[in-house]
C-alpha cells in the first residue's frame, strides 16, 4: 500500500513539472486527463458518427460521416454527408472547406460513412464506405479512392467506384496510408458479409495487389486501426464479424484473436498477445498510436440489456486504455473527467495530444436516448503510462 502511495505521488510530481513547462492554453489542463476543448464560436459540423479524419500539421481534416437513426420507434431517416471540415488545433476553431470538384470529371465523392482516411503528400485520402436506410435496406458500398488537396481545396478522383482489380466495395475496413501505399484489411460488404483479405495499393502504379497470407487475423470489420510509423506497421485491435443464420444475423466479436500487427517491410501479419489487462472492446473505438503506445477510448463490449428503442443491443463504455508496445501490457487510465460513452467517435493525434469528436452516446441502463455530441475532447499524454493508471491495473 505504501509503495502505491509513493508511486502516485512521484507520478503526480513529474506530471506537474511537465504541465508547468507547457505554455499552450489547452495543455495547462490536468496532464494525463481528458478535457472539453473551448471551441471558438462559428460554424461547426452537424452531429454525426463514423467520420473519416486525418491530421495535417496543426489541423485535422474530416470527411463525411452520418447521423444514424438507431431507434426503431423513430421514423427519421439516416443522413449522410460528403462535406470537408478543418479543425485548427491552435485556434480551436472549425472551418468548412469550399471544396472544388475533380477538374477532369467534374465530380465529388458521394456522401458516405465508414470511409478510410489517410495522408498522401498534401492530399487527404478517403474512399470505400457505405450508405443505407434506417431499416438497413438499400445499402450501397463503395470501392473508389479520392484525394482532397488541402492546399487547393480540390478533389482528385484516383479510382472510380465500381473499378475492377481491387478489394471490391466495402465499409468499416481497416486501412492506413504510409510511404505512398495503402494497406487494407477486411471490412464488410453492402450485404454485411465480413471480409478477411489483405491488400496493398501503390499510388505510383495506381494498382492494388492481393496478398495471400498465413497467419492472418480472422475476418472482421469495425476494428480500431492505428499507424505505427516508427516500427513500420499497422496495428488492429478488436472488431466483429457477421454470421447469418436462418433466424437472422449474429455478431461475433474477435475475442482472443483481438490484436494483430502488419509489417510493411516483410508484408506479414503477426498476432500480438498482451501479457495482461486486455480490455474487452469490440468495435467503434477511437484509437491512436503515439510514442510507441496505442491509446484506445470508448466503443462497446458484448452483452448489455436489450432496449425497445434500439435496433441492436448497445453497451457503450467511456474507458481510456493504453497498450505499451515496449512491455506488451494494456493499462486502464483513470481520469477525473471523461468524455461521454461514445461509440464510432474518431480520434486523431496531433503532437502529444489526442483529439476525440463525433460518435454517439447511449445509456443501456436507462435505454438512452441516443445522443450525437458535437464537442471536441482533448487528452494530454503525460508520464510513462501516458496518464494515471487505475490502481487495479498496477
Amino acid at each position: 500500500m505504501r509503495k502505491a502511495i509513493v508511486f502516485f505521488a512521484l507520478l503526480a510530481l513529474f506530471s506537474a513539472v511537465a504541465w508547468a513547462d507547457d505554455d499552450n492554453e489547452d495543455n495547462r489542463h490536468a496532464p494525463g486527463s481528458w478535457f472539453k476543448v473551448a471551441v471558438k464560436s462559428g460554424p461547426t459540423p452537424l452531429p454525426r458518427n463514423a467520420i473519416a479524419a486525418q491530421a495535417f500539421d496543426d489541423g485535422i481534416y474530416t470527411f463525411g460521416g452520418f447521423k444514424e437513426n438507431l431507434d426503431p420507434t423513430n421514423p427519421i431517416e439516416n443522413v449522410f454527408y460528403n462535406d470537408v471540415w478543418r479543425f485548427n488545433t491552435n485556434s480551436n476553431k472549425w472551418s468548412q472547406r469550399t471544396a472544388l470538384p475533380d477538374p477532369t470529371t467534374g465530380t465529388f465523392p458521394a456522401p458516405r460513412a465508414y470511409s478510410i482516411a489517410g495522408r498522401y503528400g498534401d492530399e487527404f485520402i478517403v474512399g470505400f464506405g457505405i450508405t443505407y436506410r434506417a431499416d438497413f435496406t438499400g445499402a450501397k458500398a463503395y470501392n473508389d479512392l479520392w484525394g482532397f488537396n488541402t492546399a487547393t481545396n480540390t478533389w482528385r478522383q484516383i479510382r472510380a467506384d465500381g473499378n475492377t482489380g481491387g478489394p471490391g466495395a466495402r465499409a468499416e475496413t481497416n486501412a492506413v496510408v504510409h510511404n505512398g501505399k495503402i494497406y487494407l484489411f477486411g471490412g464488410a460488404t453492402q450485404f454485411f458479409s465480413t471480409k478477411g483479405d489483405t491488400w496493398v495499393y501503390d499510388f505510383a502504379t495506381n494498382a492494388w495487389t492481393l496478398l495471400t497470407l498465413s497467419p492472418a487475423p480472422s475476418p472482421r470489420y469495425g476494428a480500431t486501426t492505428a499507424l505505427d510509423t516508427d516500427n513500420e506497421r499497422m496495428i488492429i485491435y478488436g472488431g466483429e464479424r457477421s454470421v447469418f443464420t436462418a433466424s437472422g444475423a449474429d455478431f461475433i466479436f474477435s475475442g482472443p484473436d483481438t490484436q494483430w500487427a502488419f509489417d510493411f517491410n516483410t508484408l506479414t501479419w503477426s498476432r500480438i498477445t498482451p501479457l495482461s489487462n486486455i480490455p474487452d472492446r469490440n468495435n467503434g473505438n477511437g484509437g491512436v498510436y503515439v510514442n510507441n503506445k496505442f491509446f484506445l477510448f470508448g466503443g462497446d463490449i458484448g452483452g448489455g440489456s436489450a432496449c425497445p428503442n434500439a435496433f441492436f443491443i448497445q453497451n457503450n463504455v467511456d474507458e481510456t486504455w493504453v497498450w505499451d508496445a515496449n512491455i506488451n501490457v494494456w493499462t486502464q487510465l483513470c481520469t477525473q473527467v471523461t468524455p461521454p460513452n461514445l461509440k464510432r467517435g474518431v480520434s486523431v493525434a496531433v503532437d502529444n495530444a489526442v483529439y476525440l469528436f463525433g460518435g454517439f452516446a447511449f445509456n443501456t441502463n436507462t435505454c438512452g436516448p441516443f445522443s450525437f455530441p458535437t464537442d471536441v475532447w482533448r487528452y494530454n499524454i503525460r508520464g510513462c503510462y501516458g496518464g494515471i493508471p487505475c490502481a487495479r491495473n498496477l
